[in-house]
């Protein structure tokens, strides 16, 4: 019996010594089977897409002669937002021949090499990141804000290239892209034309570009205009001036020097190819130093409360054209045509929404009756067509009974008049959806009277004579 229960333990104790329990997803050691472990899965890297847009007039698009690319600069994940046959197409970019509005087939854009430097840094901030970086061109020759451009070679916001450049901005945040920057470079045509309130233009086109992109603080970069150009004429520098002065008083703004570069063969005016090279590099600079620029010191924040920006009473006449009813008299808020109307991209509140209050002062039953709403958008960032941005509003007090049924007059925030075939302009803003009928009630900064009275709310009476606007800082 000892001999026999000696056998069984020796027995078991091999079964033991052989045994190695099977352990749940662990692959057997290679000496051991002749297999080795599949390779683990590569992780995907991170997809980065950004986008750039560049606008203005010629210089965005017009320098001419021949550059020596960096011999990388092909090999970098950097795009185009195609035109014409391209349109909506993401292209390769290019030095010369940039889809802009206006495109030269053989003229570089200093926005190219912008993006070459921006490339690299993104690939330093994100390192293994796969980086789609896109420019969104959108330069025009020749264009500007004032009367002689409009309606076709014109800025204003109810214009094709205001609409092209907001249209591009949706598609790109569509697609993916995040907007990280702003590139402008205009201001000639204006110069020439002696366009009033420039200063206010810029920044409530300033305003209302951050607002569609969705970013306040978005660095927007402007450029100086050729130095001997701006030399020839005492009143071309009263506009580089005003170029200038804007980083000192809007935020997240900059501007590129201009001085040492050189411009065309006998073309005064457009920096020449090997300028537009290093302005790219300038532009870039200026954009690092914008994303900085959070409190220029000419900046002011307006009080908290009402604040004036339009008095208009019609027995002191109308505004002489749109332009001026921007700032007319802004100096004088006694005066019977007084607008600070260009003040407004200072008013949006913590909330996102500015706040407005038309009072009328003088219109038989409707006097001292008042319409208070917030809204979105600057007046001066929608024209009639911005329909899903002009829904976004909210009422907040109507003894002046306004309609705002969609039906009907269907007030959808104050916007900026939009022109159309055949109807002379007739005000700055208004806030009448009837658009296909060229209706313009509730009219803020009218040029033209309706019977010798001003147009507030279409009730067959017609008898408002005088009205305030106020914006409220809340």
């Amino acid at each position: 019996m000892k001999k026999l229960r000696s056998v069984l333990l020796l027995l078991l104790g091999i079964c033991f010594y052989a045994y190695k329990p099977v352990q749940a997803n662990i692959y057997p050691q290679a000496k051991e089977t002749g297999r080795t472990a599949p390779a683990a899965k590569k992780k995907a890297a991170p997809l980065i897409k950004r986008a750039i847009i560049v606008a203005g007039q010629s210089n965005t698009t017009s320098g001419a002669g021949d550059v020596i690319l960096p011999p990388d600069f092909a090999q970098r994940r950097m795009s185009q937002l195609g035109r014409n046959d391209e349109n909506f197409n993401e292209i390769p970019l290019t030095f010369y021949g940039v889809h802009h509005i206006t495109r030269y087939t053989d003229r570089a854009s200093f926005a190219s090499m912008f993006c070459y430097y921006y490339y690299d840094l993104l690939k330093t901030q994100n390192p293994g990141a796969d980086i789609q970086l896109l420019l969104i061109p959108a330069g025009a020759g020749g264009s500007g804000w004032s009367d002689s451009q409009y309606p076709y070679n014109s800025w204003r916001t109810d214009t094709n290239y205001f609409r092209d450049v907001v249209t591009r901005i949706k598609w790109a945040k569509n697609a993916g892209y995040q907007i990280d920057g702003f590139l402008w470079h205009q201001g000639e045509a204006d110069a020439a034309a002696g366009t009033h309130y420039y200063h206010q233009i810029l920044c409530n086109f300033i305003q209302s570009m951050r607002e569609h992109v969705g970013n306040p603080a978005l660095p927007f970069v402007l450029g100086q205009m050729m130095p001997a150009w701006v030399a020839e004429d005492p009143a071309r520098a009263g506009y580089q001036s005003v170029i200038d002065g804007i980083p000192n008083q809007v935020p997240y703004t900059y501007t590129v020097p201009a001085n040492n570069l050189s411009s065309n063969y006998g073309d005064l005016i457009h920096f020449s190819a090997a300028a537009q090279y290093e302005l790219g590099k300038r532009y870039y600079d200026g954009f690092l130093s914008a994303r900085n620029n959070s409190s220029p010191s000419g900046y002011t924040v307006p009080p908290s409360g009402q604040s004036l920006l339009l008095n208009h009473n019609v027995a002191g006449g109308l505004f002489n054209n749109t332009l001026d009813a921007i700032g007319q008299n802004d100096d004088n808020p006694s005066h019977n045509v007084h607008s600070r109307l260009g003040e407004i991209w200072k008013f949006k509140n913590s909330d996102g929404y500015y706040h407005f209050k038309l009072v009328v002062v003088a219109g038989g039953s409707l006097t001292n009756t008042y319409f208070e709403w917030k809204q979105r958008y600057s007046p001066f960032a929608m024209s009639d067509a911005f329909v899903e941005e002009r829904a976004d509003k909210k009422i907040i007090g109507n003894t002046l009974g306004i309609d705002t049924t969609i039906n009907s007059q269907g007030f959808a925030s104050l916007v900026y008049y939009s022109t159309r075939s055949g109807v002379p302009t007739t005000t700055l803003f208004h806030g009448d959806i009837r658009y296909r009928n060229a209706s313009w009630w509730l009219s803020v900064g009218a040029i033209q009277s309706y019977q010798g009275r001003l147009p507030i709310k279409d009730d067959g009476q017609n008898s408002v004579t005088h009205i305030r606007l106020y914006a409220i800082k809340e």
